[in-house]
């Protein structure tokens, strides 16, 4: 019915849908993070047409407030604007990046943007301000076509009841981070808080309107998506693999200082990007595939080992000294299962579904129990 209707029958239709095809396939020879970006919002112009780039319109009308209402720098924007760009963000990647790029502009052209601070607050707000969505599409897919049988229906299921209460924390933490890059006491523990119910509904209201257009504009959501999107060559992922790792250093600097552990840090999360990029050249194992935890269970492994080793080697009210130390030991788990999944990419399924679904309520129920913090394993 969506297809049949006039809502999409808006001018400029014909030349968005292809733009929204073919410009992200060469963008993804340069970059993995900027075709996904313009491909989220790709269920507002399945529905709306041209019109759906009005949130661009929204992001940039938001970050030009954001940088002058109720603050007295672009780059501290009021907590209000913070969280409306995230929710639009949520809705869009795009219109967020706008947003952000928006604040970038005016923050350059006052001069406000010239400190060290200035600019790692400045990548902590693109974080929260275009990357909620994109993490979201990382723990379960915002975007599933469900044909009708019950496999596929279950797993929509579980989209709705996992994503939301992960992205949500996650979201948190991004948000709270940003006292440590600027420098200042931006965020408060309530507005933490805050954030987190807004953006677990963002994320509800976004499965909704993304399963809304997958039922009613079929057509459309094939007209306006690129077929598949290009990964870089091994020269360009080296060289946006060695700038992540950089941003990421960057980025624990102010928490852990500039020395040995950040650095080794930064080296350990960038190995298995290294090893990916000749994955092809290293044998498959399909035993190591079928046995290594993916998706959900490895998300509850590398929980649990967190919050054990965090116990062990943090504890309460923990000094500085330790945090810093047990940095790299906090890291070698989800290393080891990158590493892992480079030699065991595919090959391996589980037959008993039943089992599966089962043990899958069990670890969902304890892992939202350790992340919302009514369940302490250890002590």
């Amino acid at each position: 019915r969506g297809d049949l209707s006039a809502t999409w029958g808006v001018i400029g239709t014909a030349t968005i849908d292809r733009l929204s095809r073919d410009v992200p396939r060469p963008l993804g020879t340069w970059s993995k993070m900027a075709p996904r970006i313009v491909v989220d919002g790709a269920w507002l112009r399945a529905m709306f047409g041209s019109a759906g780039l009005a949130t661009w319109a929204v992001g940039a009308v938001l970050g030009a407030c954001a940088a002058f209402i109720g603050t007295d720098s672009p780059l501290t924007p009021s907590f209000g604007f913070i969280l409306a760009l995230m929710l639009l963000g949520i809705l869009d990647a795009a219109a967020g990046a706008v947003g952000w790029l928006v604040v970038v502009a005016i923050g350059l052209l006052t001069g406000d943007a010239i400190g060290w601070h200035e600019f790692l607050t400045l990548l902590g707000l693109g974080l929260l301000f275009s990357s909620v969505s994109l993490l979201a599409h990382v723990i379960r897919p915002l975007r599933r076509y469900v044909a009708g049988n019950s496999f596929e229906r279950w797993e929509r299921i579980l989209d709705y009841v996992i994503m939301p209460v992960f992205v949500a924390f996650a979201a948190g933490s991004m948000l709270k981070a940003l006292n440590g890059l600027s420098g200042l006491e931006l965020i408060s523990a309530g507005q933490v808080s805050t954030t987190r119910w807004f953006v677990g509904f963002g994320i509800l209201g976004r499965l909704a309107v993304e399963d809304l257009a997958a039922h009613l504009y079929p057509q459309r959501m094939t007209m306006v998506q690129p077929g598949k999107l290009t990964s870089p060559g091994r020269a360009v992922t080296s060289v946006a693999t060695a700038t992540s790792a950089i941003l990421l250093l960057l980025l624990l600097q102010p928490f852990f200082g500039l020395n040995a552990i950040t650095i080794g840090a930064v080296l350990l999360t960038a190995l298995p990007k290294v090893l990916k990029m000749w994955e092809d050249d290293f044998p498959n194992s399909t035993a190591l595939n079928k046995w290594t935890p993916r998706g959900h269970l490895q998300f509850f492994v590398l929980l649990v080992l967190g919050a054990y080793l965090a116990a062990t080697l943090i504890g309460p009210g923990a000094s500085p000294e330790r945090m810093r130390a047990a940095l790299i030991p906090m890291l070698l788990p989800s290393t080891a299962f990158a590493v892992i999944e480079v030699f065991g990419r595919s090959g391996g399924t589980w037959p008993n579904v039943a089992l599966k679904r089962g043990l899958g309520v069990v670890t969902w129920t304890i892992a939202v129990g350790i992340v919302t913090g009514t369940l302490i394993l250890f002590r």
